[in-house]
């Protein structure tokens, strides 16, 4: 009979909530595109959840003796948290690109969540000590410190300890079959090994915990790229600008910055959503339709330029967050020219380019609209505006129509 007392080489000498802090840290700033999010967001979730399991573990966190000898609920909810947490941390680790040492105590107290979940099946090989040479090693009792019946296990330098594990090894001997006349065949020839684990509930705290930090110190280390992935050449944006021609070159802006979530670009079921597509159909109207005047479309050309230039400056600085990026959607660009009228929030910041112009905001040209809530938004702009506004099948065009006119009405108050 061997003992092992599994005891932590340095207790953790940190806050539990710090981790977790750390660990949200890391998330934002080394994760992997969001082809990943489903990857990687429930191992984020494990690792913090563990981490609070941990940190208030009991000390009767392998349940109570069993006259059966199985496994309690209690002993698989530890060796099930255990498992997920070590196979988050691997896995983010490879993911992510950072590498750390794991701890041989770590080590042993995965083995003895092997032994736990799979006794009853062949267990080889593990790291525990003294089992190089055992072809088969099962757990044989889980024993609590707190039975009188179990008290003279405890009865060693582990008297304080809350549970004994006994782990039973063997070798598969097969010459012990032509050696039945030595009685102490088996015995001297080690054929046999039952070893005792000692555990204690704080030292498991301190070696998973400490062990945690350790994952986060690696993260931590990890460097990234310099510079961002997105950066734009000022020369270009002189090249998509046409000032004498009052044009703007909007395939190239989305060309140059599809790829990234910080231009706007959002595609779903297929359908590409972009601001940029609406400020291109605005001025392609106003271009093209000689009822706007030269006032009103020198507004919207001057204001287009003034957002781009913005846009083209803030685009590639990641200290400003995407969602602080300056937007390219003409409702907020023409803030302050459009009149205010009774459900204003409702249909034209709601409704508007969700259901009354959903197509507005793509490259396609398919006015497909819901006539309930063009009807209201119709009747709300006629009266907002002073002009009788009609859909003749064209919704995008009605749109267009309808921030000339506020701008137009605008100006005419300056």
């Amino acid at each position: 009979m061997n003992e092992l007392f599994l005891k932590e080489q340095s207790p953790f000498l940190g806050k539990s909530e710090n981790l977790v802090e750390r660990l949200e840290v890391q998330a934002v700033r080394i994760a992997i595109p969001e082809a990943y999010t489903n990857t990687q967001a429930p191992m984020i979730n494990f690792i913090r959840g563990s981490i609070e399991y941990f940190e208030e573990l009991p000390s009767d966190f392998l349940g109570a003796s069993t006259p059966e000898d199985n496994a309690t609920p209690e002993a698989d909810h530890f060796a099930n948290t255990f498992y997920r947490l070590a196979n988050s941390m691997q896995t983010l680790s490879q993911l992510w690109g950072s590498t750390y040492k794991i701890s041989t105590e770590f080590k042993w107290l995965n083995d003895i969540r092997t032994l736990i979940v799979h006794s009853g099946e062949n267990i080889n090989p593990i790291s525990l000590p003294n089992t190089n040479e055992y072809r088969d090693n099962q757990l044989w009792r889980i024993l609590q410190n707190t039975e009188r019946s179990h008290s003279w296990y405890f009865d060693n330098s582990a008297s304080d300890a809350d549970y004994c594990i006994i782990m039973s090894s063997d070798k598969h001997d097969r010459q012990a079959v032509q050696h039945r006349a030595e009685v102490d065949y088996k015995a001297n020839n080690d054929d046999n090994l039952d070893q005792w684990i000692y555990l204690w509930a704080s030292s498991i705290r301190n070696i998973v915990l400490c062990e945690v930090e350790h994952f986060l110190d690696a993260l931590e280390g990890v460097s990234l790229p310099d510079g961002p992935s997105h950066q734009l050449n000022k020369e270009i944006l002189e090249h998509i600008i046409d000032f004498d021609n009052y044009r703007i070159d909007f395939s190239k802006v989305f060309t140059l910055t599809k790829k990234d979530r910080r231009s706007g670009v959002l595609v779903e079921r297929g359908e590409v959503h972009w601001y940029g597509f609406g400020m291109q159909k605005l001025l392609e109207y106003v271009n093209l339709n000689n009822e706007v005047s030269v006032q009103v479309k020198t507004v919207i050309f001057e204001r287009f330029v003034e957002v781009l230039t913005l846009f083209w400056k803030e685009y590639p600085n990641d200290d400003i967050p995407f969602n602080d990026i300056v937007s390219l959607d003409i409702r907020q660009i023409f803030k302050s020219y459009l009149p205010y009228f009774e459900m204003k929030q409702y249909l034209e910041g709601e409704k508007l380019f969700i259901y009354i112009a959903p197509e507005f905001n793509t490259p396609c040209e398919d006015y497909r609209t819901d006539l309930d809530y063009l009807g209201m938004f119709i009747t709300a702009i006629s009266d907002a505006t002073g002009e009788s506004f009609t859909y003749d099948g064209n919704v995008d065009d009605l749109v267009c129509k309808y921030f000339c006119k506020s701008i137009e009405n605008h100006l005419k108050i300056m």
